[in-house]
């Protein structure tokens, strides 16, 4: 057996010997290569695939700012990074000399980061102070950084000087002046309030009041009191960000001297300006300041003198003292102006700047990295821009062009440097460095070149689909060092034409493209290194086209837009096809409750409005082309509202000016003025233009603020309103207009006066403190009362009087007096009370038959006297009610007092007489009532008369409360009815007649045979009607006393097609028998519904067939006497005249009754009939319960001929009576009479529409729901009615 080190060495060998063999073969392969593509005599080539980078020049990333700050003992970092493959080599220099971090000069003090080129200097100080530059080298050339200046910071401090005291009169300018120290960079100077308790300090707010110039001076244009900021000192402050250090110094107290007018008004005057010849540098901010003094303060702006000012570029607009313009361009060149001025300056104080724009040194174009092939030439340029204009240097690999002897392959002239026909040892790194006296510019980029044969970065797509007579691009990116040449082929056939186009990134573009262009095509990609090939096919499919689009319409607003569309497109894109809609090019907004996109691809504009007027286009697109058609849709309505309102107020009156605004396709006729003022946000109309102008003058009332809108208006409506115009129009005060109105007394209040009055609205206050003034006078004794404008225009006094006379007068005044118009007096009076007089003898006019809708009743009248009736005389009023519940049913009719004719004479009416007062009352029918009469006045009932009773007689009654189709038929209506709210009697049936309506034209009035006389009926079936007619049913209940209103519905009958068959199902009711029950869909209004349904069954494969009885208003029918555990298959049959459908057949069986089962214990052979005791138990049991039959049977016929006819007996009837009795089934011939009997006795099977409906029986309702489903199994049942033949149930049938 071969040991595991044996076997080790066999496996080494193995591995060794196939790494050698790989290898040569590898180099073969290489060899090989290199000959076929003639590469053996560029021995300095490598070939390398594009996506390694082992040729990459150098190139710093990242790099530190131009100008940088130290601070001892603070670590400072300077960046620098670099790419490039071989990693570069990183050196530092300082002031033009390299750094060697090694020595002892540098060595501890400043480290380069591990990996990277950055360096650290641990604690700088200030021999670091100089230029430094980062260079990152390797074969392949030099990149180079800009150069870093690196400053010590620092900060001086304050000149130490004397708290200043300063006493300003008040309206005085004044200046606190501050030395900043010196710092670099430069500090930040501000002011702060010094409080001297807290120590605490408080940032001084500037504006143009108080303003600080650039050179850290404060400025107040006016002193004021609260300058004082309570002896506490002005400070200034200099802040140094970088070093964190805050200096303070020159201490100012400002004490205002005051004078008798409060301060000196003074005219401004220019305290401070900063340079007026100014030179900023492009993309700099341009700033300018003016400090203006002045009291009151001076208020400033800006002004270009040669142009306009760009607001958008300032920082914080033009009227502030100073002006900063951001990022300055040469445009920003010219004069500038400041403009101090206030209410006392005679002229404008100002001031005027000039401005150039000069700029550093920017690039044309930036210079970039290039990489390129072996072969290719290459150009490149610096070309710099600059006021003045830079001075340009180029550098390679760090060193000046022109110390680096030129290449054969080189050619430099006016800032361009070019290479032809380039080897790999032209990859280096260039610089170019543009400088004017305002800067420089620093760009470091390479040449990097390679040899890379072809390789696709992006290939032809497997299969490219597009529509015929499109334009098609079959995209082929492909890389390579030189760039490679590409190449198109239709299958062999190298691409030539007209119609093809090969883009500059290898891309092919066929215009026109025809089914004949659908094929393989492929793109090859060469160069001198190697090809390569990309292969895809091009399907042309059909175009889309919209065969039936939308079409222009116009449309009244409100009412609903359809616009359709209906496109084809290429079979096999059918699957893609999609319709998109669009309103005025943007998609329509389908979550828009009002638009609907259906699945047919309509677009529905529902409750148009006239936003939705524009340009609707259909979009058929199957993702390769879309076909576009595209209709208007106006929609007429109200106008737009109106634009551009302005208004020009004067005193007393305003002119409101507006521009009309789009008329919706109606043309205005008028506009509408609107207001609203301050005193609400509601809006009034102020007034209508006569035709279609757009200038409207009105007058305004005192002491308003006004804001006015205006809306236009066509003939289609109003429009909605403008927005409210920016100025507010406002009027001085004045006296009110005129006294309140319609002055008046209420009388509803006993022992008050209560004055009320039309109320004045805010708007006729007309000045401030406006109040209603209200007097009243009686006996000479005159007594005054206010009422706030604001509060009800009501004032209640308490007199303790009833209904007395009073002189009342109300007057409107307001801050500047009463309203100008006469004051009107009225006379009003006192509230009243409760009559005291009773109507005597009331009682039924014995004269006047009492009819079921009118009684007539009469009483002695009363004394009309003010004294009596406590106010003013207004009638009697008849109480009546429900006998025993009259706080729950009382109600009330008033009798007028004209009823009853008193004497002219003032004495007459003030007294009794002798005539009786009568009315005529409007009672309901058959009904007993209590009644009692009072006299009123205008709020109050005197005490009632004597109470009498009376019983209204029966009437007929009213309508009844709904009346329904429930189903309709080709040839009968199922009506459904409630039951009149009104019976004004017993109900005795309804009477049901019918017409046909043909066209204007209406039948006369045919009438069922009969009226139903069951008054518990609520539905029948009408029958006879022709198909597809329109018949006007009518219907109306009675009383003994006539027929009531009647109720009428129009319904049309269905054509003459099949009876649809109801859904139906089956559920059994124990072993013998089940119910069948059937549902009509009542909401489906256009079916045709069978006038009966009969129910159809069988035994499971036998062929005779048994039906039960037809039912027409029963949905359900019960069938018994079927066996237990025997399979039936039903089915429901639907029949109209002699049209019948039937249902498909159902099976079921009934479960057969559970039988009880003895089980023995023994052995496997016992015989159970050899068990004696057993066969002698069975017979007694047997015996016993036989012995229990007889006697039950001989109890129950006892029973039957005794007990029942006694107890019949006791209830009132007589069971061998011979008087006739409408529901004595003897005397009915037709078995109509019987519970079960139905319209032509047993024979249900020749019913049609055109026989006459009588009553049908029914069954035990406690066994199923409404509708007629079976409830449960277990409900009572009686035996007569199960074994009962003679007279079969409608419900019911026996097998």
């Amino acid at each position: 057996m071969v040991s595991r080190k044996s076997t080790f060495v066999i496996c080494l060998i193995l591995l060794v010997f196939s790494q050698v063999i790989s290898s040569s073969y590898i180099s073969t392969k290489i060899t090989k290569y290199q000959n076929e593509n003639n590469l053996s005599e560029h021995s300095d080539i490598q070939i390398v695939p594009l996506t390694a980078e082992s040729n990459l020049p150098p190139s710093i990333t990242e790099q530190p700012n131009k100008i940088g700050f130290i601070h001892s003992k603070q670590p400072l970092e300077l960046p620098c990074m670099a790419t490039g493959k071989p990693a570069p080599e990183y050196t530092w220099y300082k002031n033009g000399k390299k750094i060697d971090l090694n020595s002892t000069e540098y060595k501890g003090r400043i480290t380069q980061l591990v990996g990277v080129g950055s360096i650290l200097f641990h604690s700088p100080s200030l021999e670091d102070i100089g230029g430094y530059q980062c260079a990152a080298a390797s074969k392949l050339g030099k990149s180079l950084s800009i150069i870093t200046r690196l400053y010590m910071a620092e900060l001086t401090p304050f000149l130490k000087k004397a708290t200043t005291h300063l006493a300003p009169m008040m309206g005085e300018s004044v200046k606190l002046v501050c030395i900043p120290p010196k710092g670099t960079p430069k500090p930040t100077i501000s002011w702060s309030i010094l409080e001297r308790k807290t120590n605490a300090m408080k940032q001084i707010k500037l504006d143009n009041r108080i303003s600080m110039d650039y050179e850290g001076n404060l400025y107040f244009a006016n002193v004021r009191q609260h300058d004082y900021q309570d002896g506490n000192n002005y400070m200034c402050s200099a802040n140094m960000f970088f070093l964190r250090i805050f200096g303070q110094g020159f201490d100012h107290v400002i004490k205002p001297e005051a004078v008798s007018q409060g301060s000196i008004k003074k005219p401004v005057e220019i305290l401070w300006v900063s340079k007026t010849d100014i030179k900023v540098l492009r993309t700099d901010d341009l700033k300018m300041k003016c400090i203006f003094s002045g009291n009151p303060t001076p208020t400033v702006v800006w002004k270009r003198l040669n142009g306009e000012i760009d607001i958008e570029r300032t920082e914080d607009g033009i009227d502030n003292l100073e002006l900063v313009i951001k990022n300055v361009d040469f445009d920003d060149a010219g004069e500038y102006q400041c403009i101090g001025d206030n209410e006392v300056t005679n002229g404008q104080i100002s001031k005027k700047f000039k401005v150039t724009v000069a700029s550093r040194p920017y690039w044309v174009t930036d210079p970039e990295d290039v990489t390129k092939g072996v072969d290719e030439n290459v150009t490149f340029s610096c070309q710099a821009l600059g006021r003045p204009k830079p001075d340009v240097k180029w550098y390679i690999n760090g060193e000046p062009i022109e110390s680096v002897p030129p290449r054969v392959n080189q050619q430099f002239q006016n800032d361009t440097l070019k290479y032809f026909m380039l080897t790999r040892n032209d990859s280096k790194v260039i610089q170019c460095n543009a400088s004017n006296e305002n800067g420089y510019l620093w760009a470091d980029f390479y040449l990097n070149v390679l040899a890379i044969p072809p390789s696709f970065m992006q290939g032809v797509p497997e299969l490219t689909k597009v529509a015929a007579e499109s334009v098609v691009v079959l995209p082929c990116i492909a890389e390579g060092k030189p760039t490679p040449a590409i190449t198109w082929f239709r299958g062999d056939q190298l691409i030539k034409s007209d119609r093809h186009e090969m883009l500059p990134g290898g891309a092919l573009k066929i215009t026109g493209v025809q089914a004949t262009d659908s094929g393989e095509y492929t793109c090859r990609a060469k160069n001198k290194f190697g090809e390569m090939s990309s292969t895809g096919k091009l399907a042309v499919r059909k175009r889309t086209s919209i065969v039936e689009g939308p079409d222009d319409m116009v449309v009244m607003v409100g009412k609903t837009a359809l616009f359709t569309c209906y496109a084809i497109t290429d079979s096999y894109e059918i699957d893609n096809l999609k319709i998109s809609w669009y309103k005025d090019s943007v998609p329509v907004d389908v979550n828009d409750p009002n638009i609907k996109h259906e699945e047919s691809n309509n677009l529905i504009i529902s409750n148009l409005s006239n936003k939705d007027s524009g340009n609707y286009t259909c979009v058929a697109s199957n993702g390769l082309d879309n076909a576009t058609k595209g209709a208007e849709l106006k929609v007429k309505g109200p106008p737009d509202p109106p634009i551009d309102v302005k208004v020009d107020c004067e005193p007393e009156s305003a002119t409101i000016a507006w521009k009309e605004g789009k008329d919706n396709y109606s043309p205005i006729t008028h506009y509408i003025i609107e207001f609203k003022t301050s005193f609400d946000d509601a809006w009034y109309e102020k007034g209508k233009t006569d035709d279609k102008v757009e200038k409207w003058e009105t007058e305004l009332t005192s002491w308003s603020n006004f804001t006015f809108r205006v809306k236009g208006v066509n003939e289609l409506g109003t429009g909605a309103p403008s927005e409210p115009a920016d100025n507010v129009c406002s009027t001085a005060a004045d006296f009110p207009p005129f006294h309140p109105r319609n002055v008046r007394t209420l009388i509803n209040k006993k022992d008050y006066l209560v004055v009320v009055w039309d109320p004045m609205s805010p708007l006729q206050f007309n000045g401030p403190g406006f109040y209603y003034e209200v007097k009243i006078e009686k006996d000479d004794k005159v007594e005054t009362y206010t009422v706030d404008g604001n509060e009800e225009a009501k004032k209640e006094i308490r007199t303790n009087t009833t209904y007395e006379p009073y002189t009342i007068t109300v007057a409107a005044k307001n801050d500047k007096g009463y309203a100008k118009n006469e004051l009107e007096e009225i006379e009003g009076y006192s509230g009243e009370d409760a009559p005291l007089e009773v109507p005597g003898n009331f009682e039924v006019d014995p004269d006047h038959e009492m009819t079921a809708t009118s009684a007539r009743f009469r009483w002695d009248p009363v004394n009309t006297d003010k004294e009596k009736m406590r106010g003013v005389f207004k009638g009697y009023r008849i109480l009546f009610w429900k006998p025993g519940e009259k706080e729950t049913t009382l109600k009330k009719i008033d009798v007028s007092e004209n009823t009853h004719n008193r004497r002219s004479t003032r004495r007459s009416r003030h007294r009794r007489t002798s005539s009786k007062v009568k009315a005529n009352v409007m009672l309901p029918a058959y009904s007993n009532f209590s009644l009692s009469v009072v006299a009123r006045n205008t709020y109050y009932e005197g005490p009632e008369s004597n109470v009498i009773d009376v019983q209204t007689p029966e009437g007929a009654p009213g309508k009844v409360h709904s009346f329904m189709a429930l189903v309709r038929g080709s040839g009968h209506f199922h009506l459904k009815w409630e039951p009149p709210e009104e019976r004004n009697g017993v109900l005795i049936g309804y009477n049901i007649g019918f017409q046909k309506i043909n066209g204007l034209k209406v039948s006369p009035v045919k009438y069922e045979d009969e009226p139903t006389t069951d008054p518990t009926m609520t539905e029948y079936i009408l029958r006879g009607l022709e198909a597809s007619t329109n018949y006007r049913i009518q219907i109306q209940a009675m009383t003994t006393a006539g027929e009531g209103e009647p109720y009428y519905i129009d319904v049309w009958t269905t054509d003459a097609g099949m009876p649809i068959v109801p859904d139906w199902n089956m559920i059994p009711m124990g072993n013998n028998s089940l119910n069948v029950s059937w549902k009509i869909d009542y909401n489906k209004t256009n079916q045709h519904v069978g006038l009966m349904h009969v129910v159809e069954y069988r035994k499971l494969g036998e062929s005779n067939l048994k039906s039960t009885p037809g039912q027409m208003l029963n949905r359900w029918q019960n069938i018994s006497n079927l066996s237990a555990g025997i399979w039936y298959e039903f089915r429901v049959v639907a029949k109209s005249g002699e049209r019948q459908a039937a249902s498909s057949w159902k099976k079921i069986t009934l479960p057969k009754p559970a039988h009880p089962s003895i089980m023995f214990k023994g052995t496997a052979t016992q015989d159970l009939t050899s068990a004696t005791w057993f066969i002698a138990m069975m017979v007694a049991i047997a015996l016993l319960i036989l012995i229990l039959i007889i006697v039950c049977i001989a109890k129950r016929n006892h029973e039957a001929k005794y007990d029942v006819q006694e107890e019949e007996r006791l209830r009132g009837h007589d069971p061998y009576s011979t008087d006739d009795h409408p529901n004595d089934s003897k005397n009915d011939e037709n078995g109509i009479g019987k519970p079960g009997a139905l319209v032509n006795g047993d024979k249900t099977s020749g019913i049609s529409d055109s026989d006459s409906l009588g009553d049908y029986g029914d069954v035990d309702p406690s066994k199923f729901n409404e509708d007629g489903s079976f409830i449960g199994q277990y409900g009572t049942q009686d035996k007569k009615e199960a074994t009962e033949t003679a007279a079969p149930s409608a419900m019911s049938t026996f097998v």
